[in-house]
């Protein structure tokens, strides 16, 4: 039988191991080399829409893309932060559009831009 020394060794133990297989954090770097448009769609039944695209124009392999979306209304401004998670890896040279979603509202920005790119390379 165990005593309560070797007991709290194993328990200790353990823990360590369980805490140094921990799923690290996805590291995210500023891009210049991912481009995200935005821009209103050409209209649909009478409406415009959020239109996003993004492309790859350097040699990275890209997972994810997270991006600073601005509205501009009137002279207020509106940013969001948005990932964009890529149905398969972004390869370099390939551009997408990020589908519209089912009931998304119609554009009721005045404009709209994106601010800083960032992204999660493959290792």
């Amino acid at each position: 039988m165990m005593n309560r020394q070797n007991a709290l060794l194993v328990i200790v133990t353990l823990m360590t191991l369980c805490a140094s297989c921990q799923l690290q954090e996805p590291v995210w770097e500023i891009s210049r080399t991912v481009t995200v448009v935005a821009e209103r769609s050409a209209p649909d039944n009478g409406k415009q829409y959020l239109q996003i695209y993004y492309e790859n124009t350097g040699q990275d392999t890209i997972e994810q893309i997270k991006y600073e979306l601005i509205k501009l209304h009137g002279t207020k401004a509106d940013t969001a932060i948005r990932i964009i998670e890529p149905q398969k890896v972004l390869l370099p040279a390939e551009r997408h559009i990020v589908a519209r979603q089912v009931g998304q509202a119609p554009a009721d920005f005045d404009a709209v831009t994106v601010g800083k790119v960032w992204v999660i390379k493959t290792s």
